[in-house]
């Protein structure tokens, strides 16, 4: 058989078949071992840069947002409870303010029926003193007068013609109750209108009873109606602890209570002097002049 017979056999063929196919499935194999060892070698890479924090993908970013969302709801949780602290111990400490204030009242209150209960039990001696004879009972009137006054200031007597009934806002404060010294010890009948938000009466205390003088606790806010001849309109807080307090309530005081003063003095035709700080033309400068 002849070398050329022997290449163009069947036999020969079949071999170089099974031959190139071996070869063929051993390609692939190894192109499927490559392919699987750089996938396996690009996914340790990126593991490795992921705990580095270095990559991001698709599952960390929204473990990252769950965790943000679970932050910021721990932050809203904590604020709400701070608020609702500082709103507690804003409604405990106005409480605080308010019972002090109706101490103070009821305080006011009991020391003005001491008073008046003294009043009367001198009335009544100057009383049986009158019974006696006329004289004698003009010189009792006089004496009760004169013991009643006695307990008050020197204040001086103006006749019904230069006697004036002066109003006092705020005149319970620190401001006001020296001009209610001023205007009572000249002798004039005065009114003091105070909500004692910052006023106190012990500031006026010395001259409570007296005939020429009256305490109305009473807030400008709210209309009032009088029959007076001067308004001073001192009512407003002055202090900056105060009336950052509660700044709402500085405004209307400032505001509606003028307001009503205004119209009050408009009504009775009298005249009015409103007061205010330097506060309202700015920071104040100070010169030096040679």
């Amino acid at each position: 058989m002849s070398p050329h017979h022997h290449r163009n056999s069947p036999g020969s063929a079949n071999a170089g078949f099974f031959h190139s196919t071996k070869v063929r499935a051993a390609g692939i194999m190894l192109s499927v071992g490559l392919a699987m060892f750089f996938s396996v070698t690009y996914l340790w890479n990126d593991a490795n840069a992921v705990d580095a924090g270095a990559v991001s993908f698709p599952g960390a970013a929204a473990s990252g947002i769950s965790m943000l969302q679970a932050q910021q709801q721990a932050m809203s949780e904590e604020m709400r409870e701070e608020i609702k602290k500082e709103v507690r111990a804003e409604i405990l400490a106005a409480m605080a303010v308010e019972n002090k204030k109706r101490e103070e009242l009821l305080q006011a209150q009991k020391e003005q029926e001491q008073h008046q209960q003294e009043q009367q039990k001198d009335v009544a001696a100057g009383q049986d003193g009158k019974s006696n004879s006329s004289k004698a009972g003009s010189d009792g009137r006089l004496g009760l007068r004169k013991n009643q006054l006695s307990y008050y200031p020197f204040t001086a007597t103006l006749s019904e013609s230069k006697r004036k009934r002066v109003v006092v806002t705020g005149g319970a404060g620190f401001v006001g109750s020296h001009l209610v010294d001023r205007l009572m010890e000249e002798g004039h009948e005065v009114i003091v209108i105070d909500n004692m938000f910052t006023g106190r009466k012990k500031n006026v205390a010395h001259w409570i009873g007296h005939p020429n003088f009256m305490l109305i606790v009473h807030d400008v806010v709210e209309p009032i109606m009088l029959e007076v001849d001067q308004i001073y309109h001192l009512a407003c807080p002055a202090s900056p602890p105060h009336y950052q307090y509660n700044p709402i309530k500085t405004i209307k005081t400032s505001t509606m209570g003028t307001l009503n003063m205004l119209g009050l003095a408009k009504r009775v035709r009298a005249r009015m002097l409103l007061t205010s700080t330097s506060e309202v033309y700015g920071d104040p400068q100070v010169r030096t002049h040679a």
